[in-house]
C-alpha cells in the first residue's frame, strides 16, 4: 500500500477514532447514577401542573399523586419502580395552590385547595383501598395546606391553624391572626408547625400527643417594600428547628435564609445557607431524619467539567452546621419539587413547552440494582451529543480557527501568485516550510485557548499541556502529510485552492477533539 494511501486511510481512522472517543465520553458520563447513594430516575408519568407530587411507600406497592390539567393522577408501581395501573380523577379546577394525597382508616384522600370567585376553597376526594372514588367534598375558607407525611396535614384559615391527622382523625386547632406562609414537619417527639403572622412574625407551636403547645415567637422582622418572601420549609434537629425562607429582591433572587431557633421557644438567629459553597439554594423541603435537621432543594451543581445541572440535592443540618449533601437528580433538564417517603423520593423534570415529568428514585438498594444498569435513552443522548459537538466544532472553525487560518491563507496566497517562479524542487519546500508555520499557529492558538483559557474542564488525560501540543502536531504531520502526496501529483493546479482544503481539514479535526470538552 503506498504512502498516499496509508496517510488518507490515517485521515479517516482519525476522524472515526475521535467521533467514538467523544461518544464514549458522553456515555460513560451519561450512565452515571447521580451519586453513590441515589439510584436513576424512573419516569412514571407526565403532566402539566407544577405541584409537588406526592408520594406513599407501602409493605408492597408505591403510589404517586400528581396533577395533570383539570385531573389528578395517581401511579401505582411495584417496589422496583414498574408502572402497574395509573387511575385519573377529574376536577373542575385548573389552577392548583397544592396537592396533598394521605391514608385514611378506609383508604386514601386526594386534596386539594384553590380559589374560585375570590373564594378560598378546599376539595377533598375520598377514595377506597383500591384507589376508587367514593365521594367529593368541599369546604370553604382554606387559605394554606401543608401536608407532612402519609397522615398528617395542615389546614389554615383565616383565623386557625388546623392539624389533622387524616388516619385518626383527630384535630387540633390554634389561633393565629392574618396569616401569609406555613410550613410543618415531622420533629423527634411529634409535629412541628412554622408560620408567619401580620407579614413580621414569625411564630411556631409544636404537637405532642394529641396537644398543641402555646405559639411562641421565632424572630420579627422588619422588611423593605422591595423584599418579598418565595418558598418557606421546615426541618429539625433534636434542640432546634430550622426555616429555611427564600429572599426576593425587587422580584429577584437574593438568597435562601436560615432561621434557626429553640423548639422549646426562643429567638431565633438568621444566616444565609451556603450548600457546597453555592448561595443558590432554591424550592427548599424539609424531611425528617433522625441525624438531624434534612432538607431537599434545587440548586445548580457541576455535570461533568463544563456544565452545571439545576439538580435536586439533600443536605442536613445539624448544630447550624451543613453537611451531607448528596445529589440526587442527574437529569440536564430543570429538577424541581421533591417529596420523600422514607428511602423514596418523587420530582418534577421539565420536558417540553410547560410539560413536567413525574419522577420517581430511591436510595434502596434493591431499586438501585433494577434501575441503575445502562439505558437506551443514554445512548441516543449519547450520540445527540456527538452531533451536538461536531457542529459546534465546525463553528469554531471561524470563531477559534481564524486565529491561525486568515493569516495562513494570506502566506499561502502569496506563495501561490509567485509559484510558478518555483522549480518542483523549492516547490516541495515551500509547501513543508508552510505547513510547518501553520501547524506551530494552530498548536499555539489550541495551547492558549484550551490550556489557559479552559484547562479546568478538560479530562485528565489531555490535561498536560505537551499532550495537546502533541495531539495537534500528529494531526498536522497526517493531514499535510497527505496533503503534499496530492501536491507533487499535480505541480501545476493552483496551490491555494489545495493548501486551503487541507488546512480546513487540519482544523476540523483538531477542534473535534477540544471543542466537545467544553461546550
Amino acid at each position: 500500500m503506498s504512502k498516499k494511501k496509508i496517510l488518507f486511510l490515517s485521515i479517516i481512522m482519525g476522524f472515526l477514532i475521535i467521533l467514538i472517543g467523544n461518544y464514549l465520553n458522553n456515555y460513560n458520563l451519561l450512565k452515571q447514577p447521580p451519586s453513590e447513594k441515589w439510584s436513576k430516575e424512573v419516569k412514571i408519568g407526565s403532566g402539566v401542573g407544577k405541584n409537588t407530587p406526592v408520594i406513599i411507600k407501602e409493605e408492597n406497592r408505591l403510589l404517586v399523586a400528581y396533577e395533570d390539567t383539570k385531573k389528578i393522577k395517581i401511579c401505582e408501581t411495584d417496589l422496583d419502580g414498574k408502572e402497574i395501573k395509573t387511575k385519573e380523577y377529574a376536577i373542575e379546577e385548573e389552577l392548583l395552590k397544592n396537592l396533598i394525597f394521605t391514608k385514611t382508616d378506609k383508604g386514601y384522600t386526594l386534596i386539594y385547595n384553590s380559589t374560585k370567585s375570590s373564594i378560598d376553597y378546599l376539595e377533598k376526594l375520598v377514595l377506597d383501598e383500591e384507589l376508587n372514588l367514593v365521594e367529593k367534598e368541599i369546604e370553604e375558607g382554606i387559605t394554606f395546606t401543608e401536608q407532612i407525611d402519609s397522615k398528617n396535614i395542615v389546614l389554615a384559615y383565616k383565623d386557625k391553624i388546623k392539624v389533622v391527622n387524616t388516619v385518626s382523625n383527630e384535630n387540633i386547632e390554634v389561633p393565629v391572626e392574618k396569616l401569609s406562609m406555613l410550613t410543618a414537619q415531622k420533629s423527634k417527639d411529634g409535629l412541628l408547625v412554622c408560620y408567619l403572622e401580620e407579614e413580621k412574625l414569625f411564630k411556631g407551636f409544636t404537637v405532642k400527643d394529641g396537644k398543641a403547645s402555646e405559639p411562641f415567637l421565632i424572630k420579627e422582622i422588619i422588611k423593605a417594600d422591595k423584599i418579598t418572601y418565595g418558598a418557606m420549609s421546615l426541618s429539625s434537629d433534636v434542640e432546634n428547628g430550622y426555616l429555611l425562607i427564600e429572599k426576593y429582591d425587587r422580584n429577584e433572587y437574593s438568597c435562601t435564609e436560615v432561621m434557626e431557633f429553640p423548639i422549646s421557644g426562643g429567638e431565633g438567629q438568621i444566616s444565609a445557607l451556603v450548600v457546597d459553597k453555592s448561595r443558590y439554594v432554591v424550592n427548599t423541603k424539609g424531611a425528617y431524619s433522625e441525624n438531624g435537621a434534612k432538607f431537599y432543594a434545587t440548586m445548580a451543581v457541576p455535570f461533568g467539567k463544563k456544565e452545571f445541572q439545576k439538580a435536586i440535592v439533600s443536605f442536613e443540618i445539624k448544630s447550624g452546621e451543613v453537611s451531607n449533601s448528596q445529589k440526587i437528580t442527574r437529569l440536564r433538564e430543570l429538577c424541581i419539587h421533591p417529596y420523600n417517603d422514607e428511602d423514596y423520593i418523587a420530582f418534577l423534570s421539565f420536558e417540553k413547552d410547560g410539560l413536567y415529568s413525574i419522577n420517581i428514585a430511591s436510595s434502596n438498594e434493591r431499586f438501585m440494582e433494577v434501575n441503575n444498569g445502562p439505558r437506551r435513552d443514554e445512548r441516543l443522548r449519547s450520540l445527540g451529543y456527538v452531533v451536538e459537538g461536531f457542529m459546534f466544532s465546525v463553528s469554531y472553525i471561524i470563531i477559534l480557527g481564524f486565529r491561525w487560518i486568515v493569516p495562513s491563507l494570506v502566506i499561502a496566497g502569496a506563495v501561490s501568485f509567485m509559484d510558478y517562479k518555483f522549480d518542483d524542487k523549492k516547490k516541495r519546500y515551500m509547501y513543508i516550510i508552510l505547513a510547518a508555520i501553520v501547524v506551530i499557529m494552530k498548536t499555539h492558538t489550541i495551547n492558549k485557548a484550551f490550556y489557559v483559557q479552559y484547562s479546568h474542564m478538560l479530562p485528565t488525560i489531555l490535561a498536560p499541556s505537551f499532550i495537546g501540543i502533541l495531539i495537534s502536531s500528529l494531526i498536522g504531520l497526517v493531514v499535510y502529510g497527505y496533503g503534499y502526496m496530492v501536491y507533487i501529483d499535480d505541480f501545476e493546479s493552483i496551490f491555494l485552492g489545495k493548501f486551503s482544503i487541507f488546512m480546513l481539514i487540519d482544523a476540523l479535526l483538531t477542534l473535534m477533539i477540544f471543542v466537545p470538552l467544553i461546550i
